[in-house]
């Protein structure tokens, strides 16, 4: 009680001044997520209700948009109510092995979480295709295309196999590399490639032919992680034509659009940063000068266009509202990357202020007139854990104070 008493200081911000607070955030959100059996809910699962599966209309595009977004935008959980059922999600699984192993290296104990996270991840494995691979626990209508329940996607495999090798790297045990390898067949094998001869483009899933530029890029860094690990340079090869093509789509401010369909041509905070965080690790990889000088760009743009005055991550380049909590983790992620202790640090404590909640989690957004409470396993908590361990990690001081963070 006293720790929750010490987050909740009447201040514009919050006083998450040393490494313990951060970790205090953390050991509330993974002690949640163990108590419930990584069991949650997910913004995008309202295909999952039995009422709208009985009512009729799931057969109907527009239907199964309408349906989702209504869930994900009502200000209250009203999945009970509906039939969706708590799930566990493999991609949510990975945030929180991610987050545990930063968290291990100042706290042993959370390696006894590593180990329960990757037997449960290992039993999510999609079954059917040439390597490892992940998809979500829900049927998922896109604007351009759907999925139906579990079909493999290179977001979610890329973040699951990255959280192996997070804990390969730490525990060195061959199996979780070996497992990170396979989902690179995956990638290579059952994506749609989109190949424009200046660079290459991986679909989003099996099933579509989207040009999602962070979708690519995440296979893609996964692909030279693992090479630069194995020393295959062919995986590393095709990392930097996947970083060709989104380069070459870059626009003139720095900035990346979603996609390249007409109805992809938005910018906001936590793709961009996925494409900067993608791009940066394709780099260390193969150091380009033209994967290094766009990031250059991609990041002053970042900076000058994606954050508020006050340092609140924007989600839309030209649009504060919705604060959302995704956009506060991955803004805490890409700063902590990029060695920018000062700025990470304050989002951190606009997260804690914004969208923190006396029962211990993350809100899922403030809007301009309302504010949504609803805890998301993955889209939040997971998120936040991940975050928050990756900055006590990356920016802790022996003394355990943020230092010349504040």
């Amino acid at each position: 009680m006293q720790a929750r008493q010490s987050i909740r200081i009447p201040s514009p911000l919050i006083r998450l001044d040393s490494v313990s607070r951060l970790e205090w955030v953390c050991r509330q959100l993974l002690t949640s997520a163990r108590g419930n059996n990584y069991l949650g809910f997910d913004p995008y699962d309202g295909l999952n209700s039995s009422l709208f599966a009985r009512s009729g209309l799931s057969g109907f595009r527009y239907a199964r948009i309408a349906w989702t977004q209504f869930n994900k935008h009502f200000p209250a959980n009203i999945r009970s109510w509906v039939g969706t059922k708590p799930h566990v999600n493999p991609k949510g699984l990975a945030l929180f092995l991610s987050g545990a192993v930063d968290l291990s290296h100042r706290r042993p104990d959370a390696l006894s979480d590593c180990a329960d996270l990757t037997a449960r991840i290992e039993s999510t494995i999609s079954e059917g295709y040439s390597g490892a691979c992940w998809g979500y626990p829900f049927p998922w209508q896109g604007r351009s295309f759907f999925l139906p329940r579990h079909t493999p996607t290179v977001v979610a495999t890329a973040y699951v196999a990255s959280a192996l090798l997070d804990y390969y790297k730490m525990s060195k045990q061959e199996r979780w590399l070996n497992l990170a390898r396979s989902a690179c067949d995956f990638i290579l094998q059952d994506l749609n490639l989109q190949d424009e001869g200046e660079g290459i483009c991986f679909s989003y899933s099996p099933i579509d032919n989207t040009r999602v530029h962070n979708a690519s890029l995440l296979g893609a860094a996964l692909l030279a992680r693992v090479g630069s690990i194995s020393e295959e340079q062919l995986l590393i090869d095709r990392a930097v034509e996947a970083a060709r093509y989104t380069v070459g789509h870059q626009n003139a401010d720095g900035a990346w659009l979603y996609g390249k369909d007409v109805n992809q041509r938005w910018v906001d905070h936590f793709h961009t940063g996925f494409v900067l965080d993608c791009l940066d690790g394709i780099a260390h990889a193969s150091p380009e000068a033209f994967i290094i000088e766009s990031v250059e760009r991609g990041y002053a743009f970042y900076l000058r266009k994606m954050f508020t005055s006050e340092g609140r991550p924007k989600y839309y380049a030209g649009q504060t509202n919705p604060l959302d909590a995704h956009c506060y983790a991955q803004a805490i992620l890409t700063l902590a990357r990029k060695s920018d202790a000062r700025l990470a640090c304050r989002v951190a404590r606009f997260a804690v202020a914004d969208l923190w909640r006396p029962q211990g989690y993350f809100g899922y957004q403030h809007r301009r007139y309302y504010r949504n409470r609803v805890s998301y396993l993955r889209w939040s908590q997971a998120w936040m854990f991940m975050a928050f361990a990756r900055l006590s990690r990356e920016v802790g001081d022996v003394d355990g104070s943020l230092g010349g963070a504040r």
